[in-house]
C-alpha cells in the first residue's frame, strides 16, 4: 500500500526484550515492532550484530546466546510482516500485531503495546525508536552537524519553509547507497530539493578531509543512480574555528576541492540568505 509520507498515521509499538533469567525479571531491549493498521505499515528492528552491552550486563551468560535468540525473533517477525503486507484490512492487521507481541515465554518478551501518532516517514519514526530504546540515542550529546540541523531547522521554521521539506533516507534501488539527509522536499514521490548541513568544525585534518570525501561520494552515487540532481543540493558547511592553522586550512582548501570535483555545492552555513533562497524555489 502506498503511504502519503506528509499525512499523520496512528501507529502501536511494542519493545522487544531480551529476558534471559525470569527469575530476576532483568531484561535488556533489543528491538522494537510498529505497526501502522490504516498505513498498511509492518516492520522492525531487532539487533543482530553486536551484544557486548548485553552481555556485559548478563555477564554469566553465554556470548553465543543473544544472537541466537534475536536470529529466531528476526525469522518470526519477517513472517508476520509477509502476512500484514497480504492484509488490506486494518483491524485485521492489528489483530496480528496484537498476536505477534503478545507475552511469550521463553527469553524474548514484549513491553505493553503502546500508541503514537507519527507524521511523515513511518520507517524513519522506527528507526528513531530503535535507536531510542535499544542504542540509548537520547544519553549521547549531539554532534556538531546535529545541532547545525537543529539551526537549520529553526531557520527554515521562521520563514514558514520548514513544512516543506522532511527528512528522509535517500537510496538507490540496489542498496548500494544510504544518505540520511534531513531537509528533503519531494513532488510525485520525487525529490526535489536536498539541504544537508554538514560540520567540519574539527581540530584534526583528516577528519575533515574524511567527513568531505563521504559525503561527496555519497552524493556523486546518489547522483548517477538519479535519485538527485546536482543543481537540486546544497550542503550548507560550518567551518572550523581555528583556519588560521595551516593544516586546518589546508584541510578545508581540500574538502572544498572535493565537493566541487563531485558537483556538490557547498555553502557557509551561515549564509542564510542563499539557504533561503535556495529552500523557497519549490
Amino acid at each position: 500500500m502506498e503511504m502519503d509520507r506528509a499525512m499523520r498515521h496512528e501507529v502501536v509499538y511494542a519493545i522487544v526484550q531480551f529476558r534471559p533469567y525470569r527469575e530476576t525479571e532483568e531484561f535488556a531491549n533489543v528491538g522494537v515492532v510498529m505497526c501502522a493498521p490504516k498505513a498498511g505499515f509492518f516492520d522492525y528492528r531487532i539487533e543482530t550484530k553486536t551484544f557486548s552491552r548485553v552481555t556485559k550486563f548478563f555477564d554469566q551468560l553465554d556470548f553465543r546466546l543473544p544472537r541466537m535468540v534475536t536470529g529466531f525473533v528476526v525469522d518470526e517477525l519477517q513472517r508476520v510482516k509477509e502476512m500484514a503486507h497480504c492484509i488490506g484490512e486494518p483491524e485485521a492487521a492489528f489483530r496480528l500485531f496484537h498476536q505477534a507481541t503478545k507475552a511469550k515465554e521463553g527469553l524474548i518478551y514484549f513491553s505493553q503495546v503502546k500508541p503514537a501518532l507519527v507524521d511523515g516517514d513511518l520507517a524513519q519514526y522506527l528507526d528513531e525508536l530503535y535507536q531510542h530504546h535499544v542504542h540509548h540515542s537520547f544519553a549521547k550529546q549531539p554532534s556538531a552537524t546535529e545541532r547545525l540541523e537543529v539551526t537549520m531547522r529553526n531557520l527554515l521554521e521562521q520563514h514558514d519553509l520548514r513544512k516543506h521539506y522532511q527528512l528522509r533516507n535517500l537510496e538507490d534501488g540496489l542498496g548500494l547507497v544510504k544518505a540520511r539527509v534531513p531537509f528533503t522536499h519531494q513532488k510525485d514521490d520525487n525529490t526535489m530539493k536536498a539541504i544537508r548541513p554538514l560540520s567540519l568544525a574539527f581540530s584534526t585534518p583528516h577528519k575533515i578531509v574524511e567527513d568531505a570525501e563521504q559525503w561527496a561520494a555519497r552524493f556523486k552515487r546518489l547522483f548517477k543512480a538519479g535519485i538527485l540532481i546536482p543543481e537540486n543540493v546544497i550542503m550548507p558547511i560550518e567551518q572550523p574555528q581555528d583556519c588560521d592553522d595551516k593544516t586546518i586550512s589546508l584541510a578545508v582548501n581540500m574538502a572544498n576541492t572535493i565537493f566541487k570535483n563531485n558537483k556538490v555545492t557547498a555553502i557557509p552555513a551561515n549564509d542564510e540568505d542563499r539557504i533561503l533562497t535556495f529552500a523557497a524555489q519549490i
